[in-house]
């Protein structure tokens, strides 16, 4: 053993002087290693420029948080080209086989879909159906869109919705008749089932409403023969559950059982035989088409009662197949394979992850590294190769070239972040601060070209950063996080931080987990905070404190008592307090519509003037700034309103630029230099303080109006609810 252990010390250093070249000496030294059953292979020492995706003039930032990837999907006819849909992330496209992604977002009309399925017509790579989920059914363009350009174009077809939310690792819900590829079934929640035989440019009902499918399936030896799932929901209910199947091509159903699977496997090489997922614990198989199902869990580990499913030995949530074997795993990694013939599945012995594909935007969060396979997803065999398989997780996409050996992280490109908050320093124009979801701040030195993680006293979901423009080495984060809600203080630039005592403040109420933040001008020690609930004090409104938060004193006075003003929510990353110069104050509400400026005489808040009818349902003020150039002004972005600006502290508004705005920057270098984000329009630069504007590259991926917008230097930031980061250089302009 000792001198397997030599030698497999000297292969990886071999590797470490070699680099890149020696991917199979590295993998020998981790199978000789008696050691741990899985070894870490690190990127080799000279690392090639990080690939940073560019859509047009705009540039993909390299910062990654992972995102529960759903499925790949591997062209039949062309096997280096792989689509992948991101939970709330939507859409990728690989041309290499999985080494390197482009979102394909930008292309489908509205950008907040999830994608919950797509097919490839088996003849042309370039065609595909995709099924969505919109997060506002109501008047939105959602359910089943398809291109005929491999994703550069999308066109909606057919209005109707998808399950998701617990079902987002089941199975799929459009089928292709394998006799007929024009075929297609799609398995809708509450609408039925549906058949087009054009390829999915048209749509007509087979029947089978009121139920939520996480699955259908046609009969790979009988295109007549339809399987369809409709298992038990923990997020939804008043749906009809049960294991259906029709004999007639959908146009009659007949329930074969109350117990429903999650997922089926018709096996290729046996077309009598079924798999199913039951309760994602349970691996049976049929062989009478799903009447009866036997236990089929010989070899598998059993369920720990002691953990939860998204990471458990016993849960499984896969199943893929090759032309003589079935796969399955568990969501600790684990992989099981079945061999034609054969009746108790065995453990396949993984080696080592190759991380040399890594996408660690965030320089060293090794912590990632041990969590292949974290609430694995789906598994897929290339079809061209049996050896070649792909697996995606809570993270990432994963492929192996040795059936399970050696798995390599293939993710370069993807950013399925969700982004709060993007805010430039000051002080260093070259300096940016970005909050994600579910991961703490990150810091740029260099003007977005690369970022490290900051953990340092705030773990994750900041909402929204503020600078003290009297002390710009102090910051100030909203942390929407249970556990660790509140307001945190950085006195050295973003890099550590530590909770605010808040005395006074609801912080420490579930129920009040929105703020909105604005710092003096002139005194940094002087905070004002905008709280969510029903306003009243020790409740929801606005709180002021002198000692930098270490105490509050409610100033809600004048605000509609009783109603919920400040959005509640930390998924609405926009700003709803602002304080300018002279310590004119505005708050805003999303939730009520309503506009106030601070009448510091009266020490309370009155209603602003307006030219525009706020009674409609949809319009409602989003993002309010002051202007750090001028003592009274200020911007605000209206939904379905446009863009605003106040010269008088907030008492009356004018209209600049519509007809819809979300989140809105001000230029703190760049005198009159403003951005704003007009939704599926694009994004909107002025240089004149507003009176004049121009549009941006429309080749921006994700266009939403809760994209947060910062200016660094002379780029634009851009962060998005579901893409990650881009940027994109601006013409030059004169600064401060």
């Amino acid at each position: 053993m000792k001198t397997v252990a030599i030698v497999a010390a000297a292969a990886l250093a071999v590797c470490a002087i070699v680099g890149a070249g020696c991917d199979a000496l590295r993998i020998a030294a981790a199978r000789q290693d008696g050691g741990a059953p899985t070894t870490i292979f690190p990127p080799p020492p000279e690392v090639a420029k990080p690939y940073a995706p560019k859509y047009g003039g705009w540039t993909a930032c390299r910062i990654w948080g992972g995102g529960y990837v759903q499925n790949v999907v591997v062209s039949p006819g062309e096997p280096k080209r792989c689509y992948a849909y991101v939970d709330m992330a939507g859409l990728y496209r690989s041309d290499d086989g999985g080494d390197s992604w482009r979102t394909l977002n930008g292309a489908i009309p509205n950008s907040a879909y999830w994608v919950c399925c797509l097919s490839i017509d088996p003849r042309d790579p370039d065609k595909l159906v995709i099924a969505t989920r919109h997060e506002n059914y109501t008047g939105m363009p959602t359910g089943i869109f398809i291109s005929d350009d491999g994703g550069k174009s999308f066109r909606h077809v057919k209005q109707m919705q998808f399950a998701q939310g617990d079902m987002k690792p089941a199975g799929l819900v459009l089928a292709r008749n394998p006799a007929a590829p024009d075929t297609i079934l799609a398995a809708g929640e509450q609408d039925g089932v549906w058949e087009s035989r054009d390829n999915g440019k048209s749509w007509s009902c087979l029947g089978a409403p009121g139920l939520r499918p996480s699955d259908i399936r046609c009969d790979q030896g009988n295109g007549r023969r339809i399987w369809l799932c409709s298992p038990p929901s923990s997020q939804a209910t008043g749906f009809e559950t049960g294991f259906f199947r029709s004999d007639d091509g959908g146009r009659s159903w007949k329930k074969r059982s109350e117990a429903s699977p999650t997922e089926i496997l018709q096996l290729p090489y046996d077309h009598g035989t079924l798999l199913g997922i039951f309760d994602y614990q349970t691996v049976k198989m049929s062989r009478d088409g799903g009447d009866t199902w036997l236990d089929l869990r010989g070899g598998l580990p059993a369920f720990a009662g002691n953990r939860e499913k998204w990471r458990n030995p016993g849960t499984f949530k896969a199943l893929a197949a090759g032309p003589d074997f079935a796969l399955t795993a568990n969501t600790v990694g684990d992989f099981f394979r079945l061999d034609k013939g054969a009746t108790r599945w065995r453990k396949v012995e993984r080696a080592g992850l190759d991380l040399s594909g890594w996408n660690e935007g965030p320089e060293g969060e090794p912590e990632h590294h041990g969590r292949f396979g974290w609430d694995l997803a789906s598994i897929t065999v290339a079809p061209e190769n049996p050896q070649r398989w792909y697996c995606t997780d809570w993270y990432s996409v994963w492929r192996t070239s040795d059936a399970g050996v050696v798995w390599k992280a293939v993710n370069q490109g993807m950013a399925q972040t969700v982004i709060h908050a993007v805010t430039g320093d000051l002080s260093n124009p070259s300096r940016l601060l970005v909050g994600l979801a579910d991961n703490g701040p990150f810091l740029s030195t260099d003007g977005g070209e690369s970022f490290t993680l900051l953990r340092k006293g705030i773990y994750c979901r900041s909402k929204l950063f503020v600078q003290a423009p009297g002390a710009p080495k102090v910051f100030f984060s909203v942390v929407g996080m249970p556990g660790e809600m509140g307001i945190f203080k950085s006195p050295d630039g973003g890099e550590s931080w530590s909770k605010l005592p808040g005395a006074g403040l609801p912080c420490e109420d579930r129920n009040h987990p929105g703020y909105s933040l604005a710092v003096d001008h002139q005194d940094e020690q002087r905070l004002f905070a905008g709280v969510a609930g029903a306003v009243a004090p020790g409740k929801g409104g606005v709180y002021e404190s002198r000692d930098s938060g270490a105490s509050w004193a409610w100033i809600g006075d004048g605000l509609r008592p009783g109603e919920e003003f400040f959005c509640p929510e930390i998924w609405n990353a926009n700003r709803e307090l602002a304080v300018s110069k002279d310590g004119s104050m505005v708050c805003v509400s999303y939730t009520c519509g309503g506009i106030f400026y601070w009448d510091s005489r009266a020490r309370s808040w009155k209603p602003a003037e307006i030219n525009y009818p706020f009674k409609r349902w949809n319009v409602a003020p989003w993002d309010v700034a002051a202007d750090p150039f001028s003592e009274r002004r200020f911007v605000l972005g209206i939904q379905n309103a446009g863009v605003f600006v106040s010269e008088d502290g907030g008492r009356r508004w004018r209209h600049v630029l519509g007809p819809s705005a979300g989140c809105i920057a001000v230029d703190p270098r760049t005198p009159g230099r403003l951005a704003a984000s007009l939704g599926e329009k694009g994004m909107a630069l002025s240089g004149d303080g507003g009176h004049t504007w121009s549009m941006l590259d429309p080749a921006l991926p994700t266009k939403h109006i809760k994209n947060v917008l910062a200016f660094a230097g002379n780029r634009l930031f851009v962060g998005t609810p579901a893409s990650g980061v881009f940027w994109i250089e601006l013409p030059k302009a004169k600064r401060r």
